[in-house]
């Protein structure tokens, strides 16, 4: 029997929600976002151990997550999520919008995609271990 593949993002929006609620914020699905206390939050999904990630290891090390295409001003909050091909392992990056803006670089792909950003966190990167200290699993930062 074939194992039905689950998108990457919807694993990633159900693990938020239930986060978020199990913290007792009120969540609304807006589209691909969520809508909390008025603000907007955007949830990307990584597969840190997919065919990408596998093959793009670098003097970095393994890839932890890479997320692209992001638009911070369409969110307040983003929530990037990685987590194992099996579904486990599951690791919540929290940003706030200017974080983005100011932490993260411009993404290269087909230069047509001008604002947009993106990040890859790799485990051997003193970056990636700044962002990782600043950003795992601090909720704190989405204001009740």
């Amino acid at each position: 029997m074939d194992i039905p593949k689950i998108n990457t993002n919807r694993f990633a929006q159900n693990v938020v929600s239930d986060e978020l609620k199990k913290r007792e914020f009120s969540v609304i699905q807006s589209g691909r976002n969520f809508m909390v206390n008025q603000k907007i939050i955007n949830v990307r999904g990584c597969n840190y151990d997919n065919d990408w990630a596998r093959n793009f290891r670098t003097k970095k090390g393994a890839v932890l997550g890479g997320w692209d295409k992001l638009n911070p001003e369409k969110f307040d909050y983003l929530i990037c999520v990685s987590f194992s091909e099996a579904f486990n392992n599951v690791r919540y990056f929290i940003f706030t919008q200017k974080e983005v803006l100011l932490l993260f670089p411009i993404t290269t792909l087909g230069g047509r995609e001008r604002g947009l950003k993106n990040l890859t966190l790799f485990e051997n990167d003193e970056e990636s271990h700044r962002i990782i200290k600043d950003s795992e699993n601090r909720w704190c930062k989405i204001k009740r």
